[in-house]
């Protein structure tokens, strides 16, 4: 080996291990998860059962209605993580090691594509690890993103280089395990064919039948297609056939969520994270504006087609920056080229992105790599010290699972509330509930999915604190109401006469935790059960003289 490609893989190395610190200080990062309650809940039932449920049997609203599990083999494989790992901590080194997969990969393969350029490639993967940060939680989504990016380098492999049998089975292999961890694979069918679209289009340029670069357009058109064909027949694997892709029409035709529910939100560029959408958008069209290279008109419709995507809602940004980043990729050595050309004095530039001096370029990625594992180090020890169980607190921490409602669940255990009060919780607790007390059927959960319809829009019409609102929630004959003070909802029933708070699980002063609250509705059945709640909870009384959630 000789010194400069010993240098050269230094770098690489060096550069790998920044995006390993970034990815591990990501995923650090304290993240209230919702949706894992309930696929822990489900996981096991799976594993005990042996069989994908296919009804509700956790909420009182929505009682054996039928469900199709888009996400069922993530729901067994989260379970089985926290059940064989550890609890939390193998739940956190299960997601690392997903993460890490995304990340680690995309970085190798943008590394693949521009192999001169490490520095590059670490920008882009902490760039799209960065966009994809609130999203890298322990959700089915994570096999979407490992799914999307080995989906899409298979492709360009048979699109640009040649296609094998190993290739077409090992797109075949990932399709089909896309399909039974999150139904979100006809994203990959979508950008196959809008490659053909785009490679389709660029015949049109070419006025010989015998000019190589149509035979290679028109190559590369029918390798799209044949790509969209197979994912398309693989997809079809699951327990569910093509029901499974029934939730993606129900999401997209549903009027509630796209106003109510955060992810759902198309981007607001006035919010920090809709600026960095902002911001790489703008390094799209630089790129694709500066750029010398000639453009592959597939390349511009799918970038086109992925960043409308993630305007219409944020939960669409990261496929934006993962699959951005790697098609952007091969674009942008010649950009940062012609700003050289142009600014010719700018000679550290050149060291950073062409490695014109390996020794300068070795010592700015080992500084990357020490600053990004001080970022992560920074983060998780005050957290580690404090426990006997490092990585127990740090999983802990990151997932915020002491702002649960344990103090609220342990109170409807002790006094003996029936399960027979109709309970109407809060939306982001819903999940926990159906964790922690299978035995009180919920109003609703983050599972959306499961809730469509009247039971979505009246929960989501409350939060609007409408002057009706009893009219709401009238048609559910709701007895017991179990919410938290970031509740808005929590001021309707503090200010109703016709519901007694029984229970506040602490005053704010003592920590950041939200604090749970129940009401039960008023009525000669309940007066015992509310006398004797109030009498054993003493918060209660000190409401008043807090000036705690006060109805203004």
């Amino acid at each position: 080996m000789t010194q400069n490609s010993a240098s050269a893989n230094t770098i690489k190395f060096l550069n790998g291990l920044s995006v390993l610190f970034f990815l591990l200080f990501v995923i650090a990062q304290p993240t209230f998860v919702t949706d894992i309650w309930w696929q822990l809940r489900l996981g096991d039932q799976i594993r005990l059962t042996h069989q994908i449920p296919t009804r509700d049997v956790y909420s009182w609203t929505c009682f054996h209605r039928p469900i199709v599990l888009h996400e069922w083999g993530s729901y067994l494989a989260f379970a089985e993580a926290y059940r064989y790992l550890g609890g939390w901590s193998g739940l956190w080194l299960f997601q690392a090691v997903l993460t890490a997969v995304v990340l680690l990969g995309l970085y190798h393969l943008i590394l693949h594509r521009i192999p001169d350029n490490p520095f590059v490639a670490m920008v882009l993967t902490v760039l799209a690890g960065h966009m994809c940060g609130k999203f890298l939680a322990p959700r089915p989504h994570l096999f979407t993103y490992v799914c999307l990016i080995l989906s899409l380098e298979i492709l360009f492999y048979c699109q640009y280089k040649k296609v094998t049998v190993a290739a077409v089975v090992l797109l075949a292999a990932v399709q089909v395990f896309w399909a039974n961890t999150h139904a979100a694979g006809p994203i990959f069918i979508g950008i196959s064919l809008t490659y053909a679209v785009g490679n389709a289009l660029q015949l049109l340029i070419y006025k010989s039948a015998k000019d190589p670069l149509e035979i290679e357009a028109r190559r590369r058109t029918v390798v799209s297609l044949s790509c969209a064909a197979i994912a398309v027949l693989a997809l079809m694997v699951n327990p569910s056939g093509w029901d499974i892709y029934k939730i993606i029409f129900d999401t997209v035709g549903n009027k509630t969520m796209p106003s109510s529910i955060g992810e759902w939100l198309p981007v607001n560029f006035h919010d920090p994270y809709g600026q960095q959408v902002e911001i790489l958008m703008f390094v799209i069209g630089f790129v694709l504006a500066a750029t010398k290279r000639s453009k592959d008109i597939g390349d511009v419709f799918v970038l086109g087609v992925l960043v409308l995507a993630a305007l219409y809602a944020l939960r669409n940004v990261p496929i934006l920056a993962l699959a951005g980043t790697l098609i952007l990729a091969p674009y942008i050595p010649s950009a940062i080229q012609s700003i050289l050309d142009r600014f010719r004095n700018m000679t550290i530039l050149r060291t950073f992105f062409f490695n014109d001096s390996p020794s300068f370029a070795i010592t700015a990625a080992a500084l990357t790599a020490v600053v990004f594992a001080g970022a992560f180090l920074g983060t998780v020890l005050p957290e580690g010290k404090a426990a006997s169980h490092p990585l127990e607190a740090v999983a802990e921490a990151a997932y915020m699972v002491h702002n649960v409602p344990e103090d609220g669940c342990l109170f409807l255990e002790r006094e003996k509330v029936p399960t027979s009060l109709r309970l109407y919780n809060n939306y982001d607790d819903g999940a926990y509930l159906i964790w922690r007390l299978p035995q009180y059927p919920v109003f609703s959960s983050t599972e959306t999915f499961v809730y469509f319809g009247p039971v979505l829009d009246a929960y989501f019409t409350m939060d609007h604190l409408p002057l009706d609102w009893r009219s709401v929630i009238a048609p559910y004959d709701i007895g017991l109401v179990l919410t938290t003070s970031v509740d808005r909802q929590a001021r309707l029933f503090l200010d109703a006469p016709e519901w007694a708070l029984v229970y506040a699980g602490g005053l704010p002063a003592d920590d950041q935790k939200p604090v749970t609250l129940i009401f039960v509705r008023r009525s000669p059945a309940n007066s015992a059960l509310i006398v004797r709640s109030r009498k054993d909870c003493l918060n209660v009384s000190l409401l008043k003289s807090a000036g705690y959630l006060s109805a203004q």
